[in-house]
């Protein structure tokens, strides 16, 4: 089994032809997996107890994403990082055990957030943003990955699991080096909030603000464009939910409505969301609006950071867990109608919650709705 982890990992970086704004890279092994499971999480402090990496290695991964805060580097309440506290930071991860070893076993793919670039909350005004991304990619990647990554417009990649038959492909968007700043409520509003464990942001008004940049969106329509059974769109915040007044993509409401209508387009086929950044896990589905069929968003987080109070969100389904976490999304091939399997487990790796639903479900008609049987249909289990 190491031998064949190891494989993988070695692999992680062969480029895969296509457009120079749409390059991939290629996960793969020496044999076809019927049944497939990729680890995912989010905001791990370098500081904190690292037992973590045991649980999931246990799990068996194929494959782990890292969806952002990777390390805290420390600073003053209110302050951006400097760059020495973001290298002492990498340098403090660099000697984790645990850590190391679950790397030697398990390729990662890896996308960061606002701590691990720069701040809280920050976005395209960091600026030592560029010195930042060297240090990440130097941390997380090596060879021809770091030299595709090497952007001016930021950290973005998509990666290819499987054969073409059972192609899996996961996207990570870098949603800080191009967005736009956030706007803030008023001073009652957040003060109102702040009793109830909520931030300080609202939907913006400006017009022109960006999550990804132009650069950034024709690539991500490109990675739309490859042929895949099953895209896993890495968000290192949360896509769907958008009531509790911390970052997210409706704080953008014209970007959030061009990332769902662009995943929900029939051609691209069943999509998935994962997302980290909360604090807690949850699992949300959005029923399919004109245009835009039903999508499901597992969140993910931390690996050892918690929040005790998860922010309301009307698309939850089931209870949110405020404990630390990490997720695994089984892919069975193997039946006519290949199965998912979501599983939220705690640090500690015991299984929290657990979803099951078929592949089918998650296909988009024409008309933009879901295919004839939903999720919500006998396809779904919970357990």
């Amino acid at each position: 089994m190491i031998t064949r982890r190891r494989l993988v990992a070695g692999l992680l970086g062969t480029m895969a032809a296509g457009p120079i704004r749409g390059r991939v890279l290629r996960i793969e092994s020496d044999y076809e997996s019927d049944v497939v499971r990729v680890a995912f999480g989010s905001c791990v402090s370098q500081r904190k107890n690292q037992d973590v990496w045991e649980h999931i290695a246990e799990k068996d991964p194929h494959l782990f994403i890292m969806m952002g805060d990777g390390v805290y580097p420390e600073h003053e309440p209110g302050a951006l990082s400097t760059l020495d506290a973001i290298r002492s930071a990498y340098r403090h991860a660099g000697k984790c055990v645990e850590l190391n070893r679950f790397r030697e076993q398990i390729p990662v793919a890896a996308i960061w957030d606002d701590n691990d670039y720069g701040g809280m909350d920050i976005g395209r005004t960091f600026a030592h943003k560029f010195e930042s991304r060297d240090l990440f990619l130097d941390f997380w990647t090596s060879g021809a990955e770091a030299s595709i990554r090497r952007r001016d417009s930021g950290i973005y990649a998509s990666w290819e699991l499987g054969m073409p038959e059972r192609r899996i492909q996961i996207i990570a968007p870098d949603l800080r080096f191009s967005r736009s700043e956030w706007a803030m409520a008023g001073l009652k509003t957040i003060i109102a909030r702040q009793l109830r464990g909520m931030g300080p942001f609202e939907a913006t008004r400006d017009s022109g603000a960006t999550m990804l940049g132009e650069t950034q969106w024709a690539w991500l329509e490109d990675c739309l464009r490859r042929p895949a059974k099953l895209r896993l769109f890495v968000s290192s915040i949360q896509v769907i939910p958008g009531e509790r007044g911390w970052e997210c993509w409706s704080n953008f409401p014209a970007e959030q409505e061009r990332l769902l209508r662009l995943i929900s387009q029939p051609r691209v086929g069943p999509v998935i969301v994962l997302s980290g950044d909360a604090h807690y896990a949850e699992i949300s589905r959005k029923d399919g609006d004109e245009g835009i069929g039903a999508l499901w968003e597992i969140t993910s987080s931390g690996l050892t950071e918690h929040w005790p109070t998860p922010g309301p969100n009307s698309f939850r389904i089931g209870p949110a867990y405020p404990q630390p976490n990490f997720g695994i999304l089984t892919v069975d091939w193997r039946p006519a109608s290949p199965q998912l399997t979501v599983g939220i487990h705690g640090a500690d790796g015991r299984r929290l919650r657990r979803e099951f639903l078929l592949l089918e479900s998650l296909m988009h008609s024409p008309s933009g709705g879901s295919a004839s049987r939903t999720a919500r249909s006998p396809q779904r289990f919970m357990a």
